[in-house]
């Protein structure tokens, strides 16, 4: 890499540096390669308590850059684009960033990634991504299929297999913490709970709108063919498409599960909130009934009172 010069679009740059969720082709040569870009913004879970560092804290009530305090004010103008906290398991959900460059050369590619610093959490480092990448090629399973196949665009699934994991990782602690306050609003009766209800679902909107992103990320790369495969044996090329629409199949029916997941949260936290109101209109009426009794009471006294006096 030392000395090596690449001609890359600012869109790259643009929409890396701003988180702008995109996906482009440029460049492309039948018989030689071309120029793939991918820039998704995914959700993952991690431990509650970070320093602006990215190392975890270990006294949160000392620390004035622990995200606990941070969350404590996004949550009154729900930003979305903010750590979501779970409090029933110390978990906060954040928004990471996979941006990748995918120089696909008949004789050798080149995959570039940018990974931006955060302030209030760590995003994936470059090295993660590197080790996945050789996990990967310890498996048996991708083996076979570099084996098989010398198109690159294989090696970019794995980096899009680590966002798929940190969606299902991060919206099963999310389901959990539903699950945890509905139980607190069957035992309580308390309207703070909305307000934090009211927060999850703004996070959780924009979730879904992350989710369909990812699916179209997925669907571009099924439908993008590497130019670079002009250049092996009809049988090779044949065999390398099928694996490719086979893998990003399964990318996708993966997808669909975490969207079905993610429509049925939606659907318990409308039930959540309008358990919440309904209790808490069961509540206002029983006040209302015993202030009722009481003034007819006193009602009843007076006249009793009068009547004596009279």
């Amino acid at each position: 890499m030392l000395g090596a010069k690449y001609d890359i679009e600012p869109f790259f740059w643009s929409s890396s540096l701003n988180w702008i969720p995109s996906r482009y082709q440029e460049n492309p040569k039948a018989g030689e390669g071309d120029h793939i870009t991918i820039t998704l913004t995914f959700l993952k879970s991690m431990d509650g308590m970070y320093n602006r560092n990215g190392s975890q804290s270990t006294d949160s009530l000392t620390s004035n850059a622990t995200i606990e305090d941070r969350l404590t004010l996004t949550e009154q103008m729900i930003d979305t684009q903010a750590p979501l906290r779970l409090r029933s398991k110390k978990r906060i959900l954040v928004l990471d960033l996979l941006s990748v460059h995918l120089i696909r050369n008949k004789d050798d590619s080149t995959i570039i990634s940018y990974h931006p610093t955060m302030s209030y959490h760590p995003v994936t480092e470059a090295s993660y991504l590197r080790d996945r990448i050789r996990y990967a090629g310890q498996s048996v399973y991708w083996q076979l299929i570099f084996r098989n196949s010398p198109d690159p665009t294989f090696v970019l699934l794995t980096y899009v297999w680590h966002a798929l994991y940190a969606w299902d990782e991060a919206l099963e602690h999310l389901y959990n913490h539903i699950c945890w306050l509905e139980t607190k609003v069957i035992s309580t009766n308390d309207m703070i709970l909305t307000q934090e209800l009211h927060v999850i679902r703004a996070h959780h909107l924009h979730y879904s709108s992350l989710l369909e992103d990812f699916q179209k990320t997925v669907e571009f790369i099924k439908t993008t063919r590497n130019p670079a495969m002009d250049s092996v044996s009809k049988s090779e090329q044949e065999s390398s498409a099928k694996l490719l629409v086979r893998e990003c199949d399964n990318l996708l029916s993966e997808i669909d599960r975490l969207e079905l997941g993610s429509r049925m949260q939606d659907r318990r936290l409308k039930n959540v909130m309008n358990l919440v109101f309904s209790s808490v209109n069961i509540q206002d009426s029983k006040r209302m009934q015993q202030m009722t009794e009481a003034a007819v009471k006193d009602s009843a006294a007076v006249r009793r009172d009068l009547s004596i006096a009279f």
